[in-house]
């Protein structure tokens, strides 16, 4: 089973998650708007489905996005209800996002670039489920 946030208009979140998660899988998928890692993770962070947790910490790939983040005050995420520990990988893992909740759950999202076409985005997610034995949208592992 798969959860999916949002609305159909155009600024809605694009977020595809699997209900269960496989250690060393990728967990999901997101399709930000833009490269502005603050407003799209706020919008992440605030929409994140209830049911799963409140996202607590976001490790993210810098090159995916277009802020700089050598000021201190940017390490830290203000939303609706939570100030949000943020950081980077220490090594660049280009397109993933990794989120933990107050579940101490840890989710892998593939990072769709927020340019991509839906061709494009589905050629992505599709190598990525191939490459990884994921089953998205599917209720086996």
């Amino acid at each position: 089973m798969s959860v999916t946030a949002g609305s159909s208009t155009s600024s809605a979140l694009r977020l595809k998650l699997e209900s269960r998660t496989t250690p060393g899988k990728v967990d999901g998928f997101w399709w930000p708007h833009s490269r502005d890692l603050y407003s799209e993770a706020t919008q992440l962070v605030d929409e994140f489905p209830k049911e799963l947790g409140r996202v607590t910490r976001i490790l993210f790939s810098a090159p995916d996005w277009d802020n700089e983040l050598n000021q201190q005050t940017k390490r830290w995420l203000q939303t609706k209800n939570s100030r949000i520990k943020i950081g980077s990988f220490p090594d660049d893992d280009t397109n993933l996002l990794i989120l933990r909740t107050d579940r101490e759950t840890r989710l892998v999202l593939l990072v769709v670039p927020p340019d991509s076409s839906i061709a494009d985005a589905s050629e992505l997610v599709s190598q990525t489920v191939l490459r990884d034995g994921n089953k998205i949208g599917s209720d086996e592992h």
